[in-house]
């Protein structure tokens, strides 16, 4: 997964595995896109606490 990656869904599951005992800290932020143009600002970002 990149930092430029879009999901269009409501819900997103992200495909990066991490080995195992591997643990990291995975952002994300969210903004309105539709179609190629982007609509208003991007949300704060979000982090989550991983652990392979």
């Amino acid at each position: 997964m990149t930092p430029e990656s879009f999901s269009t869904g409501s819900h997103y599951t992200d495909p990066v595995t991490l080995a195992p005992g591997v643990a990291a800290i995975w952002k994300y932020r969210a903004i309105y896109l539709k179609g190629d143009h982007v609509f208003g600002q991007w949300s704060d970002v979000v982090s989550i606490a991983v652990t392979g």
